[in-house]
């Protein structure tokens, strides 16, 4: 049941061209709901017509808006005729106004309000004809989505966006929808938009700052707001103000023409103070950069050449090049020479900008040596020149911002977003303060983004700008952006670190709308944000690899330690058993060495051996140890001593060595100094060698 309410709240809506969504529910309650008796209650069955909210007229806009009211006498509905929209009484035409050309219902969608059951199938919601072709849009405001399903003849102004307030709270006038074409009107009717039955929409609170900005101030094209210009018409003894509105598509030349209906100064003989810097005549007037509500001084240059020569001197300084032309002839063709004379010579226009006392600084000065200083010199002007409501900016050279947001570890890293200036391009002062201005998109930068400014007016602080691109980004990105003409500028330069590489990842130029711009903050967001998980996951698992690694590391330096621990005491030990071996060397050595000299000693007591046949000898055969027979003669009369010298005195020391006779008995144990004979030894006698 609510869903058809909806319905024929919509149809009712679209019938009568109520936009008080309360009071028409007022209607259809006191009806029911019934919605032919709510639209006669409140459309008189007499009625022949219903007027549509407006009718263009071909090729025409409102022109200037004088001071003076209008006479109110004047009808402006001709009983006979479409309705027309009532301007401000403050304004009027400065030529006739159109004749009025009668509209039938059918051409404008239209159908009289008789027999609604009969003749008007696509309103009716529920009818032998069918319910008619309903829109809907899935609306994404920030973590909540609605679906809100709109009637094909209705329009986004009249229903979506009062739907939208009822359940977010979010004015109309501030309601930023993006995900379509951003020219959608929000008067024309949803079934001649050319959009799809189903769409989704993301919806944005555009800020408000002041209480006294219009409904333009939060569309997103800038071309529907609507300026008021205080232009003050100075004479030579007195002085007028004329407060005039113009749309922001009108041009400056469009501006010239519509105020000399009021002044009578011809376009080309108006000499103008307040114009911002590098204003023609081709500029728009959102383009130029001034508020909702700016003040003008318009002068006539023939009135100041019949000033005194002072005057005149003081004049001319602040003309430029003006046009030559003949003041007598002038006079009686000024309105029909004006347009011609002014796309003839667009060059040759007169403008006085804004002449403050203090001259307009740079925002880097053009003697810079420094980039550091002259990003530093960047913001202080910036502040300085649009205040402070603005995003903070980099202090510091290029280089440095690059590593204080995209070379950062990737939890803590951000975007670079480079805003380069050029006070020579018109869309400077339009981009700064409505675009970097916006709340929405100064929060944006502020939270995701480093903001680095530089301005490039001057030349060598263009150069400057360039060398620092190609050291900190590679000759493509000088080259891209260095190839940007200065009707470009301002740009906004978003910068990105994607894998292991420092990249440029979309250049934002001057001319683009708020919510433009934050779409592309948006969607760098998050490609950002992605490219960031991405690299979060690559860091832990480096981490991971590094503390395997490191862990391993310290786990063979210990390995090691202990070998080479093991190693050392290896070493240690070899070297004191060699040690012991060289002792034990020594020793042998020593000994063999007293064992020869003792045996060369005893070799050289022994007494002769006897000859063979001589008389009381003692023939010896010592058998030794290995199988061997030692002979040797002796006298019965010498010692045992020289016996058993003479067995030392072969390599048989009786310290190890012991000498067996048989019967048995050891020879070495008895007394040396008997005589072979006491011993009564034969006279050949075999002795066993064994060791002891």
């Amino acid at each position: 049941m609510a869903e058809n309410r909806e319905v024929i709240l919509a149809n009712f809506q679209a019938c009568t061209g109520l936009d008080d969504v309360g009071e028409a529910i007022f209607h259809l309650e006191e009806a029911q709901w019934d919605l032919v008796t709510a639209v006669n209650r409140v459309m008189p069955q007499d009625s022949q017509e219903v007027l549509p909210d407006a009718v263009p007229l071909a090729n025409h806009i409102p022109p200037n808006f004088v001071s003076e009211p209008m006479d109110e006498s004047v009808p402006l509905v001709h009983p006979n005729h479409a309705y027309v929209p009532q301007y401000d009484p403050v304004y009027a035409p400065p030529s006739p106004p159109l004749p009025l050309l009668p509209l039938e219902p059918e051409a404008l969608g239209m159908l009289p309000s008789r027999n609604l059951d009969m003749n008007m199938p696509d309103l009716m919601p529920s009818t032998s004809r069918g319910n008619p072709m309903m829109y809907t849009f899935k609306v994404r405001y920030g973590n909540t989505e609605d679906t809100y399903e709109i009637p094909e003849h209705n329009t986004i102004g009249s229903h979506l966006k009062n739907l939208i307030y009822q359940r977010t709270n979010v004015a109309p006038a501030c309601q930023l929808l993006t995900g379509w074409d951003l020219n959608v009107s929000d008067n024309v009717l949803l079934k001649n938009l050319g959009i799809p039955r189903e769409m989704k929409l993301l919806l944005a609170s555009l800020a408000v700052e002041n209480d006294s900005l219009d409904i333009e101030d939060a569309a997103p094209d800038p071309k529907l707001k609507t300026y008021v210009l205080n232009v003050t018409h100075e004479k030579k003894n007195s002085k007028k103000t004329y407060r005039l509105s113009f749309p922001g598509s009108h041009t400056i030349l469009q501006i010239k023409n519509d105020v000399y209906t009021c002044t009578d100064i011809p376009a080309r003989h108006q000499m103008w103070i307040g114009w911002p810097i590098g204003t023609t005549d081709r500029s728009m007037l959102h383009e130029i950069g001034v508020n909702s509500e700016h003040c003008l001084t318009v002068t006539s240059t023939t009135e100041l050449n019949s000033q005194n020569s002072a005057s005149s001197s003081k004049a001319s300084r602040y003309a430029v090049d003006q046009t030559n032309h003949d003041d007598s002839d002038a006079s009686s063709e000024e309105f029909e020479d004006a347009s011609a004379s002014l796309e003839g010579d667009i060059d040759h226009e007169i403008f006085i900008d804004d002449m403050p006392s203090n001259k307009l600084r740079s925002l880097v000065p053009a003697d810079a040596s420094d980039e550091m200083a002259g990003a530093i010199n960047f913001g202080e002007e910036f502040n300085n020149r649009y205040g402070s409501g603005y995003p903070s900016f980099y202090p510091g050279s290029l280089e440095d911002a690059i590593k204080d947001s995209c070379l950062k570890p990737a939890r803590d890293r951000k975007l670079l977003a480079m805003y380069i200036h050029n006070d020579k391009s018109v869309l400077s002062n339009v981009f700064c303060t409505q675009l970097l201005g916006a709340e929405s998109v100064r929060g944006c930068l502020s939270d995701s983004f480093v903001v680095w400014g530089w301005d490039t007016t001057h030349p060598s602080n263009k150069i400057m700008f360039l060398n620092s691109v190609n050291r900190s980004l590679g000759n493509v990105a000088g080259q891209t952006i260095g190839c940007i003409p200065e009707d470009k500028y301002p740009i906004l330069v978003i910068l990105m670190r994607n894998r292991n590489n420092t990249e440029i990842f979309r250049i934002v130029h001057g001319n683009i709308g708020v919510s433009e711009l934050l779409t592309c903050l948006l969607e760098a967001i998050e490609v950002f944000q992605h490219q960031q998980s991405l690299d979060l996951k690559d860091e832990e698992e480096r981490a991971a690899r590094e503390l395997i690694k490191v862990e391993q590391d310290r786990a063979y330096q210990a390995s090691l330690a202990v070998d080479r621990a093991k190693e050392e005491s290896k070493k240690q030990q070899e070297m004191l058993e060699e040690q012991e071996r060289e002792r034990s060397q020594r020793e042998k050595e020593e000994m063999e060495n007293l064992r020869e000299a003792q045996r060369q000693q005893l070799e050289s007591q022994l007494p002769p051996e006897p000859q063979e046949g001589a008389k009381d000898i003692i023939k010896i055969r010592y058998k030794l140890p290995d199988g061997g027979l030692i002979e040797r003669r002796f006298l019965s009369k010498e010692k045992l001593k020289y016996l058993l010298d003479f067995l030392t005195v072969k390599g048989y020391p009786i310290e190890n060595y012991k000498v067996i006779t048989y019967p048995r008995r050891d020879v070495t144990s008895l007394d040396q100094q008997l005589s072979l004979a006491e011993l009564k030894l034969c006279p050949q006698e075999t002795m066993m060698v064994e060791e002891r």
